[in-house]
């Protein structure tokens, strides 16, 4: 879960990051969705690592999120994307594997580049 954690980690430092690139994240904006499963210890758990709760912290930082549209996390991927004002997007035809990732890589990796040098 690299873009869920990526995501996490900008949220609760901003002031440490240039940017955030993710691809295909793992997210959810419920603990309720269908697709949780085990990816948390609970409810408390969600709660307490709750990329959509801490989107705010990420308004003023550049953001990129690709995600194939046959990716089981596209619907939330969107969600999210909406509700950040400093975002790029790649919505690109894929699911949630190594095809789509190589197919956003090079946009995903000049936008991080870019991100960094500010």
């Amino acid at each position: 879960m690299g873009g869920y954690g990526a995501l996490l980690a900008a949220e609760r430092d901003p002031a440490g990051w240039s940017g955030v690139a993710v691809a295909s994240p793992a997210i959810w904006p419920a603990y309720s969705d269908v697709w949780v499963g085990d990816a948390f210890d609970g409810r408390g758990d969600f709660e307490g690592h709750d990329v959509f709760a801490g989107s705010p912290a990420l308004e003023r930082m550049p953001v990129w999120i690709g995600c194939g549209r046959s990716d089981p996390f596209s619907e939330n991927s969107r969600r999210l994307a909406a509700r950040l004002r400093a975002q790029r997007t790649n919505w690109a035809d894929g699911g949630h594997d190594q095809c789509l990732w190589r197919l956003v890589a090079p946009t995903q990796m000049a936008f991080a580049a870019a991100a960094l040098q500010g």
